[in-house]
């Protein structure tokens, strides 16, 4: 009766432990469940994009053309903010960086300045006051040392080239010498009261080939 009894309960057991092991879910069933479900979400995926389709040539014309839009923004932004950077730091230059102040001269400087202008005058006015009187030789050698000191002075050039003209046309020298300098004086000034004044000098020593030349540039 014990033997009996014993196996009865083990039976009664053992169909507990099925029932348990019914309501669970197996490891199968769990990946089949989640497969499953990927299977649906690639579905649905693949069917949006269906849905969506190709772009259409008007599309993909409109996006590269608001690309092409949003980068000619970016290159005038970027243009007018190194513009607004670069004026900013000449605006801040000026404005804190003192200019230097011009340099003063000394008053050797000055003093040497002085005696080179009173220098350059006598030559010039010693220069004519020989010239006038004919003397062309003098009247040279004052107004060489006149235009050594400052070569584009016009009243140095006038002076010289008068000078060489007068020792050509009276002394019978420096012809050479007078054909330059005239070239030179008609080539580099064009002042019509020096010009008068030289057309002058020219027909008062008997020098009517520069003379005429001469008036008609002044012409």
């Amino acid at each position: 009766m014990y033997g009996a009894g014993g196996t009865i309960k083990a039976m009664l057991d053992s169909l507990k432990n099925n029932k348990k092991l019914l309501r669970r879910k197996s490891t199968f069933t769990i990946l089949k469940e989640q497969r499953k479900v990927l299977e649906n979400a690639n579905l649905l995926k693949g069917k949006q994009l269906e849905d969506k389709g190709p772009l259409s040539p008007e599309i993909k014309a409109a996006l590269k053309a608001a690309a092409h839009e949003r980068i000619r923004k970016d290159r005038i932004r970027m243009v007018v903010s190194l513009f607004i950077a670069v004026f900013a730091v000449l605006v801040a230059a000026y404005v804190f960086i003192p200019s230097p102040s011009p340099k003063k001269p000394t008053f050797q400087e000055e003093q040497a300045y002085q005696e080179k202008r009173e220098k350059f005058d006598f030559y010039i006015n010693d220069g004519f006051m020989w010239l006038n009187k004919h003397h062309y030789k003098n009247a040279l050698f004052q107004f060489k040392l006149a235009a050594e000191m400052s070569p584009k002075n016009i009243q140095a050039r006038l002076g010289l080239t008068a000078a060489y003209a007068g020792s050509c046309l009276i002394d019978f020298e420096h012809c050479g010498e007078a054909d330059r300098e005239f070239i030179r004086f008609t080539h580099d000034f064009n002042d019509d009261k020096q010009n008068a004044w030289l057309y002058n000098y020219l027909i008062t020593i008997g020098d009517t080939t520069r003379a005429e030349w001469l008036n008609e540039r002044i012409k």
